[in-house]
């Protein structure tokens, strides 16, 4: 399309009609100029780009592991058993146990992408550094305890005395009260678990929790696995 050049319209003196006049001919000048594909598909990927870089950024604002956090942003979670274990479930709480290199992690992690910011993840070690009780320390407990969804990563490798049982009892319990989701990732077997933590959290939360062994990793897992699913309390 061959291109003419703009007129001048300061000869009219209808400001509605001059507006009109200026957009017929921002359109036209649109349509005479044919767009570079490969210049397109470069601002495609720059604006992906971003938009990926974004999608991280908040993701680690709300505590996920920046690794997990580039995985997630980028689409490219794998299928796993952890992962179609808490997408399935309809618990108020999930505690994901097992063996190592599982993606109990990354399943928690992706359980609060999905809520955007109403998600919080929080690793056990620094769940026991907000025991101390201070104000900052009190505000932080305030917003995991309000969390839409909280994942707690790794219980089981933080240093355990009673002031931090306490928290974490608190946490997990007013959110259970409250109907929130807390999934919770751990090495310990069922057993190990119970006798670190307290039968009683884990009778507690009995009534809509789930405790699963996930016995599959990544690479074992094809497209959706069948789970093995344990009661929460024996």
């Amino acid at each position: 399309m061959s291109s003419c050049k703009r007129p001048d319209l300061d000869f009219c003196r209808d400001d509605g009609l001059r507006l009109a006049l200026e957009r017929v001919w921002d359109r036209y000048d649109a349509l005479s100029v044919s767009p570079d594909p490969r210049e397109l598909a470069r601002r495609r990927e720059v604006d992906e780009g971003l938009a990926r870089d974004a999608r991280m950024r908040a993701l680690v604002s709300r505590g996920v592991p920046s690794r997990i956090a580039t995985l997630i942003a980028e689409g490219s979670l794998r299928p796993s058993q952890a992962l179609s274990v808490v997408e399935a479930s309809k618990k108020a709480v999930v505690i994901l146990s097992g063996i190592a290199g599982a993606g109990r992690s990354v399943a928690a992690a992706a359980m609060v992408a999905k809520v955007g910011e109403l998600g919080r993840f929080i690793r056990a070690f620094d769940l026991v550094a907000l025991r101390a009780d201070q104000y900052g320390d009190r505000l932080a407990i305030r917003e995991i305890e309000g969390a839409k969804v909280l994942a707690i990563d790794d219980l089981g490798l933080e240093t355990v005395d009673q002031r931090y049982l306490a928290l974490l009892e608190q946490v997990i319990r007013r959110r259970f009260d409250d109907g929130k989701r807390t999934v919770i990732t751990t090495g310990l077997p069922k057993p190990k678990f119970v006798e670190r933590y307290g039968r009683r959290l884990v009778e507690q939360i009995s009534p809509d929790g789930q405790f699963e062994e996930i016995v599959k990793r990544f690479e074992d897992v094809a497209e959706k696995p069948a789970v093995a699913q344990l009661s929460l309390v024996n």
